[in-house]
């Protein structure tokens, strides 16, 4: 992919017949519309309108554009890749999710693309099927404790603790 350094990258997922290509940190680039061939989902990287960048980070406008369009997507380009990839459906991340950011990122990306499109975030959900790509938004139980995985009897091979720094011991509460 092609952001601000070398070295960023995107994926492509086939499985069962059903193929996600995810973006990571990008500008607009041929080499992710040419991934999405038969695509069901691609989930493509989009910042905030510069407008709203500027507002919000309180930033200078030209800087919120140098970052728009220097190093990720706009809006307005999104909806041009989702255009040219032709997945079944095309979902927008990396943006902050709030009331004065949604709407002029729809705007700018409907100008380019009338296709479905969802906002992802974490813990967003998409079910792919040969008939439908269903987005849903995953809710967790905040009281739970984490699943252990499965492990043999003597367990991973571990290293031996490090010796702790000499500072500890002046600062650990022990009773």
């Amino acid at each position: 992919m092609i952001h601000i350094h070398n070295g960023a990258v995107g994926y492509r997922l086939d499985y069962a017949g059903r193929s996600v290509v995810f973006s990571g940190d990008t500008r607009p680039c041929n080499y992710l519309v040419d991934a999405c061939d038969g695509a069901d989902l691609l989930v493509h990287e989009t910042f905030p309108t510069a407008a709203v960048l500027s507002q919000k980070a309180g930033m200078p406008l030209p800087v919120a554009e140098m970052i728009v369009h220097g190093a990720h997507t706009s809006p307005a380009m999104a909806g041009k890749v989702f255009e040219r990839a032709g997945a079944r459906m095309s979902a927008m991340w990396h943006l902050v999710v709030d009331h004065e950011t949604v709407g002029p990122v729809f705007s700018e990306m409907r100008a380019e693309h009338d296709g479905p499109v969802v906002i992802s975030q974490d813990l967003t959900v998409f079910n792919i099927t040969k008939e439908s790509v269903v987005a849903r938004q995953a809710t967790i139980d905040p009281f739970r404790w984490p699943v252990v995985g499965h492990s043999n009897e003597q367990g991973p091979p571990m290293n031996p603790p490090l010796e702790p720094p000499a500072w500890w011991a002046e600062a650990l509460i022990t009773d």
